[in-house]
């Protein structure tokens, strides 16, 4: 079965909507402009009877040619009937002719109370036309002494309105019509955006990224397109990183493999006899080795963070101890670069962790700090903040910075500040993950040329 389209289901929608509407508005038009003309009629036949009653109770006609005088008074209206009957039904005199109708009025009337009117809508016998027929009793001295009868036929009226309502029926049609091609054309403009949305994604989920889906209206469609347009552009940076990624990770495990299989090849030569040289060749491949493992821990790691299989051991970490192991590990690197380390943290600044992951976050922020720094000129500065809620740990330093833009992007995976420099591009962004299980953060303030500030927030 083949599926509508939206453009068809809001077409269709919208009509039966203005069809449905269009009907109970006539319908309602038809029956109260029916019972407009129908009660105006009535008024002006009841003003009939009630004018020859007045004139019939004041001077008493009781002559037939008197009475035939009283009916002259309506010869205005050619269609007007009026009839003077006594109590039996029998007709004393009419201008027109006498109605073929029922005598039920005078049933009716009997029942009714003085001075009320009988209403009825009756069909003459020998023409067939239908009649509008109001019937008044004329009492004398409280008993019913003569009935009134005025009647007018219907048709006429029937007709007038007919032409009216046949009137508003064109015009409502026109309204249909008209109606039909505004939803259309606002059909159009709601599915040109989504098929247009729909074209983008199919060539987005081809791999084309550099696609961008035209925005045409401000509203729930557009932030729709917004939103697309804004996920192929991080799919296509995070495709570009990952690129990058894995040509640098290629490239760190390519560095240690040629050194280590250099170093190999070398010791397995039988003229290689030079003892010092063969314990630093040992002492490369074991360091080279140490630097392959440390790589492939930090993949496997950031595999376990992305895959939430991450566990948390928490217990009592004294800082103080860990920054200070930390420094003596990197002095070496400290000293190479000219730069100084400072320390203020408090023997028993204690925080409930788990021991070795904060190592290795500490590890990766002061070994970042060590790296971006310029030589013979910086200093790096580690202190603590305590407040009622968590204690910060600051690691600061006065090297190159990081500008804005690229602030926003470090702690994502794979992303390097500098390219040229060895480094995955997850060590920030395991980091993060790791402050985050321990229910903490990682915030950094920067500012280019004047260095940064790294701070380790832990609850209390």
């Amino acid at each position: 079965m083949k599926e509508k389209s939206i453009k068809v289901r809001l077409f269709m929608t919208n009509f039966i909507i203005i069809l449905l509407s269009f009907i109970f508005i006539e319908v309602a038009m038809a029956a109260n402009l029916k019972n407009s003309y129908y009660f105006d009629m009535e008024n002006l036949l009841k003003n009939n009877i009630d004018i020859v009653k007045n004139i019939h109770n004041r001077y008493s006609f009781e002559r037939q040619s008197e009475i035939n005088e009283l009916t002259k008074m309506f010869s205005y209206d050619k269609e007007m009937h009026f009839e003077v009957l006594d109590m039996e039904g029998n007709v004393l005199t009419s201008y027109n002719r006498p109605l073929e109708i029922t005598d039920d009025d005078i049933i009716k009337s009997k029942k009714e109370v003085m001075d009320e009117f009988t209403t009825n809508i009756v069909k003459e016998k020998k023409s067939g036309t239908t009649y509008m027929s109001i019937s008044k009793i004329i009492y004398k001295r409280g008993v019913p002494y003569r009935l009134l009868r005025c009647s007018k036929s219907l048709e006429t009226l029937n007709l007038k309105l007919f032409k009216v309502i046949s009137l508003y029926i064109l015009f409502g049609i026109i309204t249909i019509l008209v109606g039909a091609i505004v939803s259309f054309k606002i059909s159009k403009t709601i599915t040109k955006p989504l098929k247009a949305a729909e074209e983008g994604a199919k060539k987005i989920a081809k791999g084309n990224f550099n696609v961008r889906i035209p925005k045409y209206y401000q509203d729930e469609v557009g932030s729709m397109v917004d939103t697309l347009n804004y996920m192929t552009e991080e799919i296509k940076n995070n495709e570009k990183l990952k690129n990058e990624f894995i040509s640098s990770v290629s490239h760190e495990l390519r560095t240690p493999l040629t050194s280590i299989k250099g170093w190999a090849m070398t010791l397995n030569l039988k003229e290689f006899t030079d003892e010092a040289k063969r314990r630093q060749g040992i002492n490369i491949i074991i360091n080279e080795s140490d630097r392959l493992t440390s790589l492939v821990e930090q993949l496997l790691d950031f595999s376990k963070y992305q895959a939430g299989r991450m566990k948390i051991e928490k217990q009592e970490v004294n800082i103080k101890i860990i920054v200070e192991n930390i420094l003596q590990q990197l002095n070496p690197k400290i000293k190479s670069k000219g730069i100084k380390a400072k320390s203020y943290i408090e023997d028993d600044l204690i925080v409930l962790a788990d021991k070795n992951k904060v190592i290795q976050v500490f590890i990766n922020i002061i070994d970042n700090a060590i790296k971006f720094t310029e030589e013979n000129e910086g200093t790096i500065y580690i202190y603590p903040t305590i407040d009622f809620y968590k204690i910060s740990i600051t690691i600061e330093d006065n090297g190159c910075g990081i500008n804005e833009e690229n602030l926003q992007k470090v702690k994502r995976k794979f992303f390097k500040l500098d390219t040229k420099k060895s480094g995955s591009g997850i060590g920030l962004a395991i980091c993060d993950e790791i402050m985050k299980a321990h229910n903490g953060s990682i915030n950094l303030e920067s500012k280019e040329g004047f260095g940064t500030k790294v701070t380790l927030e832990f609850p209390l």
